[in-house]
C-alpha cells in the first residue's frame, strides 16, 4: 500500500465505545465503528483510524490480541495515538468480496421468550441483538461494558450449533474457560 498519514493524539475514557478490526501485522488495527454516545466519539475518534500507539505501547507491528489486552489493561483514561489515512493506493488487485447472505436468527432469552429476525452473514451478533431490542447485558454489563470492542465479555452469548464459525485465537484466549458454544 503506498499510504499519506497523519498522525493525532487523543485521550481517552473507559469505556471507549469502538470496535478495532485487525489489519495484520506490520499494520497495527484500525477503528472499525465508534459508537456516537460512546466516549471515543466524544474525544474526537472516528472509523477508519488506525490505532499506532496505546499508552506509549507501539501498535504498528504488534499483534491484534496484545493490543486488545494493553486496552483492557491500562487504566482510564488511555493515551492513543492514531493514523488519520487520506489516501490508500492498492497496489494489488481487490479479492471479490462474498455477497452477505440472509439469514434467520433465533434467540432464547433468559426469561424464556423466543425472539426471530432477519440478519446478514457477517453482521456483528452484538449489534443485531441490540438492534433487535435482544438484551446482551446483565445489570453490571449495563454499567460496565465496553461498547463492543470485545475486551470486557459482558456481552457473552451461548450459541447452540457453529453458525458463527470456528473462534479466533484471541476469542478462544479471551474464552478460555468458558464452554466452546460461547
Amino acid at each position: 500500500f503506498a499510504k499519506k498519514l497523519s498522525g493525532v493524539s487523543f485521550s481517552v475514557e473507559k469505556p471507549l465505545g469502538m470496535v478495532l478490526e485487525d489489519l495484520g501485522k506490520g499494520i497495527g488495527c484500525k477503528i472499525g465503528q465508534v459508537n456516537a454516545d460512546g466516549n471515543s466519539a466524544k474525544g474526537g475518534l472516528s472509523a477508519g483510524m488506525i490505532i499506532a500507539e496505546v499508552n506509549g505501547f507501539g501498535c504498528m507491528e504488534a499483534q491484534f490480541d496484545d493490543i486488545l489486552d494493553q486496552i483492557q489493561q491500562a487504566a482510564s483514561p488511555l493515551s492513543l495515538k492514531c493514523l488519520r489515512v487520506d489516501e490508500i493506493e492498492e497496489k494489488q488487485p481487490q479479492t471479490q468480496q462474498t455477497k452477505a447472505e440472509t439469514v434467520t436468527v433465533s434467540v432464547l432469552t433468559p426469561e424464556g421468550e423466543s425472539v426471530e429476525f432477519e440478519a446478514n452473514t457477517g453482521d456483528v451478533l452484538r449489534e443485531v441483538l441490540l438492534e433487535n431490542n435482544v438484551d446482551v447485558y446483565d445489570w453490571y454489563g449495563k454499567g460496565m461494558n465496553c461498547g463492543g470492542s470485545g475486551t470486557c465479555l459482558t456481552c457473552l452469548v451461548e450459541l447452540d450449533d457453529d453458525g458463527c464459525g470456528q473462534r479466533t485465537e484471541y476469542e478462544n484466549k479471551r474464552l478460555k474457560n468458558k464452554p466452546a458454544n460461547w
